[in-house]
Protein backbone atom coordinates (compact mmCIF):
# COMPACT_ATOMS: atom_id res chain seq x y z
CA UNK A 1 0.00 0.00 0.00
CA UNK A 2 0.97 3.51 -1.07
CA UNK A 3 2.05 5.57 2.04
CA UNK A 4 0.27 8.98 2.56
CA UNK A 5 3.73 10.61 1.56
CA UNK A 6 4.51 9.02 -0.85
CA UNK A 7 0.63 10.22 -2.60
CA UNK A 8 2.05 13.88 -1.65
CA UNK A 9 5.08 13.40 -3.75
CA UNK A 10 3.18 12.04 -6.53
CA UNK A 11 0.49 15.19 -6.08
CA UNK A 12 3.57 17.67 -5.72
CA UNK A 13 5.00 15.83 -9.17
CA UNK A 14 1.51 16.42 -11.17
CA UNK A 15 -0.60 13.24 -10.64
CA UNK A 16 -3.51 15.25 -9.01
CA UNK A 17 -5.46 12.68 -9.72
CA UNK A 18 -4.01 10.81 -6.34
CA UNK A 19 -5.90 13.35 -4.56
CA UNK A 20 -8.62 10.82 -4.32
CA UNK A 21 -7.01 8.12 -2.72
CA UNK A 22 -6.44 10.57 0.04
CA UNK A 23 -9.97 11.59 -0.09
CA UNK A 24 -11.07 7.86 0.27
CA UNK A 25 -8.35 7.48 3.57
CA UNK A 26 -9.78 10.74 5.46
CA UNK A 27 -12.79 11.76 4.65
CA UNK A 28 -14.72 10.06 7.35
CA UNK A 29 -12.30 11.52 9.71
CA UNK A 30 -12.44 15.03 8.63
CA UNK A 31 -16.01 14.58 8.58
CA UNK A 32 -16.31 13.84 12.11
CA UNK A 33 -13.73 16.30 13.24
CA UNK A 34 -15.78 19.10 11.33
CA UNK A 35 -19.30 17.70 12.33
CA UNK A 36 -18.25 17.37 15.71
CA UNK A 37 -17.16 21.29 15.88
CA UNK A 38 -20.32 22.56 14.29
CA UNK A 39 -23.25 19.76 13.96
CA UNK A 40 -23.89 20.81 11.04
CA UNK A 41 -23.95 18.30 8.19
CA UNK A 42 -23.52 20.32 5.49
CA UNK A 43 -21.04 22.90 6.58
CA UNK A 44 -19.21 19.63 7.56
CA UNK A 45 -18.95 18.65 4.21
CA UNK A 46 -18.26 21.50 2.68
CA UNK A 47 -15.37 22.01 4.71
CA UNK A 48 -13.60 18.77 4.09
CA UNK A 49 -13.99 19.83 0.53
CA UNK A 50 -12.20 22.76 1.57
CA UNK A 51 -9.11 20.69 2.99
CA UNK A 52 -8.34 18.75 0.11
CA UNK A 53 -8.40 21.68 -2.39
CA UNK A 54 -6.14 23.24 -0.22
CA UNK A 55 -4.13 20.41 -0.35
CA UNK A 56 -4.13 20.64 -3.99
CA UNK A 57 -3.20 24.68 -3.91
CA UNK A 58 -0.41 23.52 -0.93
CA UNK A 59 0.60 20.77 -2.83
CA UNK A 60 4.36 22.37 -3.45
CA UNK A 61 4.70 23.26 -0.03
CA UNK A 62 4.39 19.69 1.38
CA UNK A 63 8.11 18.84 2.29
CA UNK A 64 7.25 14.85 3.35
CA UNK A 65 8.42 15.44 7.06
CA UNK A 66 6.35 14.50 9.65
CA UNK A 67 2.84 12.88 9.36
CA UNK A 68 0.70 13.72 6.65
CA UNK A 69 -2.65 13.06 9.10
CA UNK A 70 -0.88 16.23 11.16
CA UNK A 71 -0.34 18.61 8.18
CA UNK A 72 -3.87 17.94 6.56
CA UNK A 73 -6.07 18.34 10.38
CA UNK A 74 -3.34 21.27 10.88
CA UNK A 75 -5.02 22.55 7.26
CA UNK A 76 -8.37 21.44 8.91
CA UNK A 77 -8.09 23.02 12.34
CA UNK A 78 -6.81 26.75 10.29
CA UNK A 79 -9.98 26.23 7.42
CA UNK A 80 -12.35 26.12 11.11
CA UNK A 81 -10.98 28.89 12.87
CA UNK A 82 -11.01 30.88 9.39
CA UNK A 83 -14.97 29.88 9.27
CA UNK A 84 -15.67 30.16 12.50
CA UNK A 85 -14.13 33.79 12.92
CA UNK A 86 -16.26 34.42 9.73
CA UNK A 87 -19.57 33.08 10.95
CA UNK A 88 -19.36 33.67 15.42
CA UNK A 89 -22.42 31.76 14.68
CA UNK A 90 -22.50 28.60 13.83
CA UNK A 91 -25.64 27.29 12.53
CA UNK A 92 -26.17 23.77 14.34
CA UNK A 93 -28.91 21.43 12.80
CA UNK A 94 -29.60 18.57 15.12
CA UNK A 95 -29.38 15.37 12.96
CA UNK A 96 -31.30 12.41 14.75
CA UNK A 97 -32.27 9.20 13.28
CA UNK A 98 -34.36 6.46 15.34
CA UNK A 99 -35.11 2.66 14.85
CA UNK A 100 -37.62 0.62 15.44
CA UNK A 101 -36.87 -1.78 18.32
CA UNK A 102 -38.68 -3.35 21.09
CA UNK A 103 -39.54 -0.86 23.66
CA UNK A 104 -37.17 -1.82 26.39
CA UNK A 105 -34.24 -0.97 23.16
CA UNK A 106 -36.03 2.38 22.80
CA UNK A 107 -35.92 3.22 25.92
CA UNK A 108 -32.20 2.92 25.82
CA UNK A 109 -31.66 4.16 22.52
CA UNK A 110 -33.68 7.41 23.42
CA UNK A 111 -31.48 7.78 26.96
CA UNK A 112 -28.19 7.34 25.09
CA UNK A 113 -29.11 9.96 22.56
CA UNK A 114 -30.54 12.21 25.16
CA UNK A 115 -26.93 11.99 26.60
CA UNK A 116 -25.17 12.62 23.11
CA UNK A 117 -27.37 15.40 22.44
CA UNK A 118 -26.63 16.83 25.98
CA UNK A 119 -22.87 16.33 25.47
CA UNK A 120 -22.68 17.84 22.01
CA UNK A 121 -25.27 21.08 23.51
CA UNK A 122 -22.43 21.67 26.14
CA UNK A 123 -19.57 21.33 23.61
CA UNK A 124 -21.27 23.84 21.62
CA UNK A 125 -21.15 25.91 24.92
CA UNK A 126 -17.57 26.06 25.03
CA UNK A 127 -15.75 28.26 23.62
CA UNK A 128 -14.00 27.46 19.96
CA UNK A 129 -10.22 26.49 21.06
CA UNK A 130 -11.81 24.04 23.95
CA UNK A 131 -14.26 22.73 21.60
CA UNK A 132 -11.12 21.84 18.97
CA UNK A 133 -8.63 20.74 21.88
CA UNK A 134 -11.68 18.26 23.25
CA UNK A 135 -12.79 16.98 19.81
CA UNK A 136 -8.79 16.13 18.58
CA UNK A 137 -7.51 14.98 21.69
CA UNK A 138 -10.41 12.92 23.24
CA UNK A 139 -13.19 12.64 19.98
CA UNK A 140 -11.03 11.95 16.83
CA UNK A 141 -8.86 10.04 19.75
CA UNK A 142 -5.08 11.91 18.33
CA UNK A 143 -2.38 12.00 20.13
CA UNK A 144 -1.30 14.81 22.47
CA UNK A 145 1.48 15.24 20.47
CA UNK A 146 0.00 15.30 16.98
CA UNK A 147 -2.58 17.78 18.48
CA UNK A 148 0.14 19.94 19.47
CA UNK A 149 1.52 20.08 16.29
CA UNK A 150 -1.90 21.15 14.60
CA UNK A 151 -2.05 23.58 17.12
CA UNK A 152 1.44 24.72 16.85
CA UNK A 153 1.97 24.44 20.42
CA UNK A 154 3.75 22.08 22.77
CA UNK A 155 2.22 18.97 23.87
CA UNK A 156 2.28 20.22 27.63
CA UNK A 157 0.18 23.34 26.91
CA UNK A 158 -2.45 21.18 24.96
CA UNK A 159 -2.49 18.72 27.94
CA UNK A 160 -3.53 21.73 30.28
CA UNK A 161 -6.01 22.97 27.89
CA UNK A 162 -7.42 19.69 27.29
CA UNK A 163 -7.54 19.23 31.22
CA UNK A 164 -9.05 22.92 31.72
CA UNK A 165 -11.97 22.05 28.58
CA UNK A 166 -12.57 19.25 30.15
CA UNK A 167 -13.12 20.74 33.18
CA UNK A 168 -15.26 23.45 31.28
CA UNK A 169 -17.25 20.87 29.73
CA UNK A 170 -18.09 18.80 33.19
CA UNK A 171 -18.98 22.81 35.03
CA UNK A 172 -21.34 23.24 32.15
CA UNK A 173 -23.08 19.80 31.64
CA UNK A 174 -23.79 20.25 35.63
CA UNK A 175 -25.47 23.45 34.78
CA UNK A 176 -27.57 21.66 32.21
CA UNK A 177 -28.85 18.71 34.67
CA UNK A 178 -30.08 21.37 37.37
Amino acid sequence: MITDNELMQKIAAGDTDQIGTLYERYYKMLFGYFFKLTKNQEMSEDLVNDVFLKILHSKNKYRGEGIFRVWMFRIAHNIFVDTYNRNKKLVVKEISVMKEETTEDSFRFIEQKENESMIHRALLKLNEKDREVIVMSKLDELKYREVAEILNCSEEAVKVRTFRALKNLKDILQRMQN
